[in-house]
């Protein structure tokens, strides 16, 4: 008799799950967050305006013709260039003229992270030097590429949260006198925070 009772209670059990899904067919999704990540791109040093290489971006020492691309990535620890290749597409900054001293960068990078709890991000940056000649136009050399890694837990809302310090960005290859700073903050937004597990389209400012 027990036994009876106790599959009729699994069985109803069961019946109940089942209905609450298909009423709730979201439910899942909901359990999910919506985090904003702003990261600052801050000053990128190159005094001897050189590229990955140790030579001169311009054999006539006109500098570098620096223009950085970054996509944030979530997958925090894979290596380099992390979850997906760097494209044109994340193009942020392009110096206006050649320069062969280092430059403030001062770009800020806004995306929104979905997710069931916040672990950090790495910034993936790429510094190339573009080859602007006209004629026998080349390949852009590499200056550097980084890694910039944020894990510090999110701020429950923009009020409560804080910038980050300034911090150096890893460098995938080392090159001494080549470096990139950058600050960030992360924070969950305010309103509805179920979203998509997906990255969202970032935007630069």
């Amino acid at each position: 008799m027990l036994h009876c009772d106790l599959v009729r209670l699994l069985m109803a059990l069961s019946t109940a799950v089942c209905l609450y899904a298909q009423e709730n067919p979201n439910h899942t999704s909901n359990l999910t967050e919506r985090y904003r990540v702003e990261v600052e791109l801050l000053r990128l040093e190159n005094p001897n305006g050189i590229s990955l290489d140790g030579q001169a971006c311009d054999p006539l020492s006109l500098g570098c013709n620096t223009k950085i691309s970054a996509y944030l990535d979530t997958d925090l620890f894979s290596p380099w260039p992390g979850s997906r290749e760097i494209t044109q597409e994340d193009l942020i900054f392009e110096a206006a003229e050649p320069s062969p001293t280092s430059m403030d960068v001062n770009t800020k990078i806004v995306n929104q992270v979905c997710a069931p709890s916040f672990q950090g991000f790495n910034l993936r940056v790429e510094v190339k030097d573009e080859d602007k000649l006209v004629l026998f136009r080349g390949q852009d050399d590499i200056i550097s590429a980084f890694n910039c890694l944020y894990n510090e837990p999110p701020a429950d809302s923009e009020e409560l949260s804080q910038w980050s310090n300034s911090t150096f960005c890893q460098q995938v290859t080392i090159q001494p006198s080549i470096s990139l700073s950058f600050r960030a903050r992360a924070f969950r937004e305010a309103g509805d925070t179920s979203c998509a597990l997906e990255e969202a389209n970032p935007t630069t400012s």
